[in-house]
């Protein structure tokens, strides 16, 4: 690093004792080029990265710190939500009638709704709230009924 900055004093020296040719700039551009690089360094100085090594064994082997932090991602959990996301859209299909099938969509934003309240949906479907409330109830207790089996 003290040879860089003695070379970028001396380009800075050089022009000093050839101002008649300021076009030729060539060694400030350079050393103007290293300063900038300097400061990128400085700036992260202070980051880490996943692949920055931790430790080296005997063997040669790294430890990284991406190999040291937990994964909380379980492929399991993960698996069986998604079994039970399709085995739900199947018994709704399957198991509702048209306007269960519907208020249930529109209840819980299934199908890249949005959820809506009992009130939004008897809205749009022209029926009593209450009406909303013992469809809904009702196509509940089939698909926990179904569900469970």
């Amino acid at each position: 690093m003290s040879i860089m900055i003695l070379t970028i004093w001396r380009m800075n020296a050089w022009e000093k004792l050839i101002p008649s040719v300021p076009q030729k700039r060539i060694g400030g551009r350079i050393a103007n080029e290293i300063l900038m690089s300097f400061r990128k360094q400085k700036q992260n100085e202070n980051t880490i990265y996943l692949e920055d090594t931790l430790e080296v064994n005997n063997d040669t082997s790294r430890l990284s710190l991406k190999d040291s932090i937990q994964d909380d991602f379980e492929l399991q959990e993960y698996c069986e939500l998604q079994e039970s996301k399709q085995e739900l859209a199947r018994l709704i299909s399957e198991k509702l009638s048209g306007r269960e099938r519907q208020i249930i969509v529109l209840r819980y934003g299934l199908g890249e709704n949005e959820p809506m309240t009992q009130q939004q949906v008897c809205e749009i479907l022209n029926i009593s709230r209450s009406y909303v409330s013992r469809l809904e109830s009702k196509a509940l207790a089939v698909l926990r009924r179904e569900f469970e089996k």
